[in-house]
């Protein structure tokens, strides 16, 4: 049976829960791939798998918009890249346009050697995730300005989507005869 994209990372997942102290897998999708409860508070990541040789790999379909950390399992290099929410944020804001998407906050790409300074060993990604988890928590208006737009896109997409069916019901519906 083919895996499909979306369960790609199922064993960085697992690994990833097995290797952080008090995180589980997440049944919601949408919320992130793990929680990690620290200082009593619980926080989603986002993990990704980059089996890539060297740093020539790309993570796909990173959302700083959610504003939680990002986890990169490389099994290649057998080593993990753990990359702070507000570091998203920073590669969102410094990209003219997202991924498939004109939105990069919505959606962006990363290459491995964009990432290279966050790189850990299995040894180490306990603790590089409660830091990172730590740190966004001290930039908490990033998190705000990311929510504030998102609440934005929303409403306003809702508003287009209205405008955009009110002028289609006066156009007839094409036919090829």
């Amino acid at each position: 049976m083919a895996q499909g994209i979306s369960n790609q990372g199922r064993d960085a997942e697992a690994l990833f829960v097995r290797l952080v102290r008090g995180s589980r897998k997440i049944a919601r999708a949408a919320a992130g791939d793990a929680e990690v409860d620290v200082d009593g508070i619980t926080t989603s990541i986002e993990i990704k798998k980059c089996d890539a040789p060297g740093q020539s790999g790309t993570i796909n379909q990173v959302r700083a918009i959610k504003f939680i950390p990002l986890v990169v399992y490389n099994p290649t290099q057998n080593c993990w890249y753990v990359v702070p929410a507000t570091e998203l944020a920073r590669f969102a804001a410094s990209k003219a346009r997202g991924q498939h998407t004109e939105i990069s906050f919505e959606s962006m790409n990363l290459s491995l050697k964009s990432i290279l300074k966050w790189v850990c060993s299995a040894e180490h990604l306990d603790d590089a995730v409660r830091r990172a988890i730590r740190f966004d928590r001290e930039h908490r208006g990033i998190q705000q300005a990311l929510d504030a737009l998102l609440r934005e896109l929303k409403t306003l997409g809702a508003q287009r989507r209205q405008d955009i069916a009110r002028l289609l019901e006066a156009v007839p519906i094409w036919r090829l005869e």
